[in-house]
């Protein structure tokens, strides 16, 4: 869906999937990327602390939440 433009759609599918426990480790930072490209900062620095407290050395979560 992102790839289509669709962030809205994306978001829905990654939300969707978090309320139904997927065990995706990279749930967070999809979620944080994408609120980040909808121009919605308050809920993609929420995921994206998350991202990072989970996985503390992938980067690109850390170089997301510093564009915030």
């Amino acid at each position: 869906m992102i790839r289509s433009g669709d962030l809205e759609g994306a978001r829905v599918a990654l939300e969707a999937a978090r309320r139904n426990g997927a065990s995706l480790v990279r749930l967070p930072f999809y979620l944080g990327t994408t609120e980040m490209l909808l121009g919605r900062p308050a809920h993609a620095r929420r995921w994206l602390e998350e991202a990072v407290r989970r996985e503390p050395a992938y980067a690109p979560a850390r170089t997301n939440l510093a564009r915030l």
